[in-house]
């Protein structure tokens, strides 16, 4: 099989939850100027929300309830009203683990980003899960670990725990471009589990590579409060 080097970048680990419901938001690849804030407005809501390069940081708290969120990135005012224009996302009520996904969009010139909402919930992924959010447009599959994977293009698929113990286990993960017969290697490598902890993958395209790229992050389990 041909093999295509692939940077895997992990990220800083993050706590988990830190109320009971949350949003915290990650943007790919973010070109110069992008913003490092944003402001999501709904009814009766209105939450500023950093936005990290290939990083998380401490989510904030989200008000329960169906939400419609638009996004800006500046706060909106009597003299400056919301764009019809911003991307905007929905929240089900369901969700209590949100994660705005931000990447560049140059086709929108007042808000030259795209942004989705992910769901990670605890009561769906849990610790010691894989998280895999396929955002190219590929289909990727392979082992991961003792597990056994496949993503379609755009599609999200939760793996369950890739090792019964502690420890590095063995990664082998291929993809398939869109009208393309052949199968090329991802990456070829080993991963660590720790059975407390649920890793998101994200699979993206990367034009500067023609190749997608795979991005790591770890979510550390809220901390035990102790008791008084």
């Amino acid at each position: 099989m041909f093999r295509i080097l692939l940077s895997i970048v992990c990220l800083s680990v993050v706590p988990g939850n830190v109320s009971a419901r949350s949003i915290s938001a990650i943007y790919f690849k973010a070109p110069q100027g992008a913003p490092e804030k944003v402001f999501l407005h709904g009814e009766a809501v209105s939450i500023m929300l950093p936005v990290p390069q290939m990083n998380l940081v401490d989510p904030v708290k989200l008000p329960p309830g169906e939400l419609t969120l638009r996004v800006t990135t500046e706060p909106a005012t009597k003299e400056r009203p919301i764009s019809p224009n911003a991307p905007s996302v929905k929240i089900p009520a369901a969700w209590t683990d949100v994660i705005l996904l931000f990447a560049s969009n140059p086709k929108n010139q007042a808000f030259p980003f795209s942004v989705e909402a992910m769901n990670v919930s605890t009561s769906e992924f849990k610790s010691g899960e894989l998280m895999v959010f396929n955002r190219s447009n590929a289909t990727v599959g392979g082992k991961v670990g003792d597990r056994t994977m496949k993503v379609g293009s755009g599609r999200t698929v939760k793996v369950e725990s890739p090792s019964g113990k502690e420890g590095d286990y063995r990664v082998l993960i291929g993809y398939q471009a869109a009208n393309d017969t052949r199968a090329r290697t991802l990456c070829d490598t080993t991963w660590r589990h720790e059975a407390t902890m649920r890793h998101l993958l994200f699979i993206l395209p990367d034009p500067d590579r023609g190749v997608p790229r795979i991005w790591s992050v770890g979510v550390r389990p809220p901390p035990v409060e102790k008791e008084k």
